[in-house]
């Protein structure tokens, strides 16, 4: 019978890794000449969406255009672990919500944005 801290001394004892496939391993720079630099400029217009989604958002202003932007970027995104229960899936709900709930309008300057005439013209923007 092993006493526990054998037991500990076992579970905490470091294993040196060594990795089985090397060749599959690859930095960014070998990735970006692999793909002629294609890479980079989807992952530039990704984060540029982003930000695009993010500061509508964070400031209140143009949040029923940036909510609906937001959940098409989302259902452009394919689930990767449980495609009935994944992160944006949930993101999309927490979207429409934002959008049905005006969220702009009782914090931020969503209470100044609707009162420009462009907006008032087109009410997608609110």
């Amino acid at each position: 019978m092993t006493t526990a801290a054998e037991r500990t001394r076992e579970l905490v004892e470091v294993r040196e890794y060594e990795p089985r496939d090397t060749e599959y391993a690859t930095t960014a720079a070998e990735e970006n000449s692999k793909t002629g630099g294609k890479r980079v400029g989807r992952v530039a217009v990704h984060a540029l969406g982003l930000l695009g989604i993010e500061l509508p958002l964070l400031l209140g202003i143009g949040v029923r255009i940036a909510g609906y932007i937001g959940i098409a970027m989302y259902a452009l995104i394919t689930p990767e672990n449980n495609p009935f229960l994944d992160d944006h899936i949930i993101g999309m709900i927490i979207m429409a919500g934002l959008i049905v709930a005006a969220a702009g309008s009782p914090i931020g300057l969503g209470k100044l944005w609707v009162r420009i005439p462009l907006v008032k013209k087109y009410p997608l923007l609110k």
